[in-house]
């Protein structure tokens, strides 16, 4: 496995060069504000665009640095975990995905609880590669696909999963995911479904009128979409 842009950070042999890296990608809006004093009034509107959505990617830096603090001091975080390759690849990643659009706190909360769990003190070099895998599954995922997978995780967690289990017409899903995401929109569910199948976190439609799905363990979610679900879900 490659690093996915070797460019974008020099080294990564030691969690200080990542806190470095991190607070100077994050105070380097000030000289950007500065830059704009002098600007026209149509390069003065561009800017301010560009900078709210600098000003965005630099908050999520800026709470992933002092996050990456924490779970350091409270020894959370591995002391070696540059060294293995798909740490440096997950960092990497993360960074990318965080700086290559206006990010939304559900998608970046889901990433870096991946990664996180990556360079977990406990976490295997097999656990890293596989959750880099996870990760390249969950950039494809919309906020509201998280929102939908959370309702269903719920669902799983539930007393009452194995008599939910016995359903399998995809109209009662509809109606009790859509109760678990506390909204009760039915078609709100429905129009997430598509790409969650597409992934593989979800099981697809059965029968000639596609009126049911197979049934699995997990109240549709397949092995995949649980695993995912419990390492961006569950907090330990």
């Amino acid at each position: 496995m490659k690093d996915s842009n070797p460019g974008l950070t020099p080294t990564l042999s030691n969690q200080k060069s990542v806190e470095d890296f991190l607070e100077e990608s994050a105070s380097g809006m000030v000289a950007i504000i500065a830059g704009l004093a002098t600007t026209s009034k149509e390069e003065f509107i561009l800017g301010a665009g560009r900078i709210l959505q600098a000003g965005i990617r630099g908050n999520f830096l800026k709470q992933f640095t002092n996050e990456m603090k924490t779970l350091k001091e409270k020894g959370e975080i591995k002391n070696n975990w540059a060294n293995i390759q798909a740490n440096r690849t997950s960092f990497i990643e993360l960074l990318n995905f965080i700086d290559s659009e206006i990010p939304d706190e559900n998608r970046v909360e889901a990433m870096k609880r991946l990664f996180f769990k990556s360079i977990h003190p406990e976490s295997t070099e097999a656990d890293s590669v596989l959750h880099y895998q996870y990760m390249q599954i969950v950039k494809e995922l919309s906020s509201s696909d998280i929102l939908v997978l959370l309702a269903i995780h719920k669902l799983t967690l539930s007393d009452d999963l194995p008599r939910m289990n016995d359903r399998v017409e995809v109209t009662g899903w509809f109606r009790d995911v859509a109760k678990s995401a506390g909204h009760g929109v039915e078609s709100l569910i429905e129009s997430r479904e598509e790409n969650l199948m597409r992934l593989k976190l979800i099981s697809k439609r059965t029968h000639s009128d596609l009126s049911g799905f197979s049934r699995t363990a997990y109240f549709r979610l397949t092995d995949l979409g649980h695993n995912i679900c419990i390492l961006i879900f569950n907090q330990k």
